[in-house]
């Protein structure tokens, strides 16, 4: 991921967690907001907080996360 890859883009921050339900309630808005603006310059970046990569990872798949989605501090 680099910063070049979002020149003049709306960039939003998704800061996010499985334990989280306050996050999770707006997986659902989000794509919408994504589908929405689909083809102009926004992009939805998710920043996840779980301690378990394999289920943020699944949870992802199940919700339909199709924005990229990283998790600071490495894998585990």
């Amino acid at each position: 991921m680099k910063r070049s890859d979002y020149r003049s883009k709306v960039v939003v921050l998704s800061f996010w967690a499985t334990w989280c339900n306050p996050c999770m309630e707006l997986v659902p808005h989000e794509k919408a907001l994504v589908e929405k603006m689909k083809g102009r310059p926004l992009v939805l970046i998710g920043v996840n907080g779980d301690n378990d990569r394999e289920k943020a990872k699944t949870v992802s798949a199940k919700e339909g996360v199709n924005w990229r989605s990283f998790r600071p501090g490495g894998a585990k």
